[in-house]
């Protein structure tokens, strides 16, 4: 199945980033084995590869171009190819959906031909949490990061390796709107970490996961050919409309919200 699979919502908000890559980052040439981005993809001729998913939230493909897709409230993860039924290659444990809460993003390692490694994040009972696991053994599922505080609302849930090969995650606020505003809180970020969920040396500030702040609920990541970040996010609505203003500091690569 070549990359002609669209996950359609709706971005109600846009912040942009104009940090550029971390000292690491290759922003032209990408680590691992699978390339970034949707070149040659003809977004006005939409295709239906998949019915009657229940909820589904993230979306990655393996490197023989069937898709992972994640079922938010039932916790499953499909596998999608052209021309067949979604088949059912995990069940992930410990989710726990209410509201906005459940199993959310999904993102496949770079070097899977090598670790077999698919990420997931999800919503247990006590917290927001990134687990890994192989579709040889679904359910062996391994924590990498722990602890971020849950709600029914605003938990973020994207995930989505960058270019400089680090594993990035969208955490919402979780309803506190001040936790996204302070550096020592990891909710209303985007963290940037190792795969194994260790942080790098070289993020903004030395031992701390955050990549940028002053988020409210982060729904999409990616990249543009320079290696900046660039994020979609749920804000407050107005009446019939919802808008934010995002500044970014050069230096640092955080994000406001004004």
């Amino acid at each position: 199945m070549r990359r002609r699979s669209v996950v359609a919502g709706i971005a109600l908000a846009v912040c942009v980033s104009v940090a550029g890559p971390p000292a690491t980052a290759t922003a032209h040439e990408p680590t691992g084995e699978r390339g970034f981005g949707w070149r040659g993809f003809d977004f006005t001729r939409p295709e239906t590869v998949a019915t009657g998913l229940e909820a589904p939230w993230g979306l990655d493909f393996l490197p023989d171009g069937s898709a992972l897709v994640t079922e938010r409230n039932s916790g499953r993860v499909l596998r999608v190819r052209r021309g067949s039924a979604p088949q059912q290659v995990a069940q992930i444990s410990g989710v726990v959906a209410t509201g906005e809460a459940g199993l959310l993003g999904l993102t496949v390692s770079p070097w899977y031909r090598t670790d077999g490694h698919v990420y997931a994040y999800l919503t247990s009972s006590s917290d927001n949490r990134i687990i890994r696991f192989r579709l040889t053994a679904p359910q062996v599922q391994q924590p990498i990061r722990t602890g971020l505080a849950r709600s029914g609302a605003h938990n973020g849930g994207r995930i989505a390796f960058g270019p400089d090969g680090m594993l990035y995650a969208g955490v919402g606020d979780a309803g506190p709107p001040a936790t996204a505003q302070d550096p020592s809180h990891r909710n209303g970020k985007n963290l940037r970490m190792r795969p194994d969920g260790s942080v790098p040396w070289s993020n903004p500030t030395a031992g701390s996961l955050v990549y940028s702040l002053g988020h409210r609920n982060v729904q999409g990541l990616a990249w543009d050919w320079r290696g900046r970040l660039y994020a979609t996010e749920f804000v407050r609505a107005a009446s019939t409309r919802s808008t934010a203003s995002c500044r970014a500091a050069t230096t640092a690569g955080r994000w406001w919200r004004e």
